[in-house]
């Protein structure tokens, strides 16, 4: 529920009035009225949080499974891709010598599949426990613990950065920004995904991952454009799924019969398949 005016600067379009509202889970939140973005005002202690996800289970849906993939991985099993994932070994040809970084590297799971895929990997995450099970899955290379900044390695070192669902759970989402433009070659691209905070299906997902102090970001394609803009990067291309099919984390057999709902959302309403997918290059 809406109330009145605040006084709380905008990150993305630095409007200087924003709204206060509730999110579905009773948490309190500001809105930006030009451009949709939303903040949670959590003061989380973020490298707590996220290091207690890696030392026991039954943390949430997601740090369970990169638990279990830990274990496969670290005897020499299969790397399981996600969908943007694959899109993009599969598009971007590493060049001779190319660098890639990864914010929010976890325990390394995508940086082993960019080894073998001959990219020059290097990885940084806020979590210690997190780095400690990168370095043991992706032996002998760059894996660093803390937050991105312009300093974290010399300028223009990499040919792509990559933060898969990272952003939303960033203290300063636009310094990781800036400090990314700083760090990628003149010809080079930042590819990100996030929740589409456009979409039905997520402003209605009643999973307590999906909101603080998980989630403190809530991104619409405006919002992350603007946002971009303001770090001195710009959107090339932006991606969906038409229907918001993994989202949903359901078995595969209630998604099949909530398929006609789930078609209605995403391609009569038009509402996508709740994940942006974006490619930035540098203004």
């Amino acid at each position: 529920m809406n109330s009145e005016l605040q006084n709380n600067r905008c990150n993305a379009c630095g409007a200087e009035k924003t709204l206060q509202i509730v999110l579905p889970l009773g948490h309190q939140a500001n809105e930006c009225p030009q451009c949709g973005l939303v903040w949670s005002n959590s003061n989380t202690c973020f490298d707590q949080l996220y290091n207690s996800v890696y030392k026991k289970k039954d943390c949430g849906f997601t740090y369970d499974s990169y638990l279990q993939s830990y274990e496969r991985l670290k005897c020499g099993g299969h790397v399981n891709l996600i969908w943007f994932e694959k899109a993009f070994l599969e598009r971007k040809i590493p060049p001779s010598n190319g660098r890639l970084l990864e914010v929010g590297c976890s325990i390394g799971r995508f940086l082993l599949a960019c080894k073998k895929a001959k990219w020059n990997v290097s990885g940084i995450d806020i979590s210690e426990e997190a780095v400690k099970l990168a370095r043991q899955v992706v032996p002998d290379i760059d894996v660093r613990c803390g937050v991105l900044t312009a300093e974290s390695w010399p300028a223009e070192a990499f040919h792509s950065i990559v933060a898969w669902e990272v952003i939303e759970h960033m203290e300063n989402p636009f310094e990781m920004l800036c400090a990314a433009r700083k760090l990628l070659r003149p010809e080079g691209e930042l590819v990100l995904s996030t929740p589409d905070w456009g979409s039905w299906f997520i402003r209605h997902n009643l999973k307590e991952s999906y909101w603080p102090p998980i989630h403190v970001w809530f991104i619409t394609e405006k919002s992350l454009s603007l946002l971009l803009k303001r770090a001195g990067l710009k959107i090339v291309s932006v991606q969906r799924k038409p229907i918001p099919w993994g989202e949903t984390y359901w078995s595969k057999w209630k998604r099949i019969l909530a398929l006609p709902w789930l078609m209605w959302l995403g391609i009569v309403l038009r509402q996508g398949g709740g994940r942006l997918i974006v490619i930035a290059k540098k203004a």
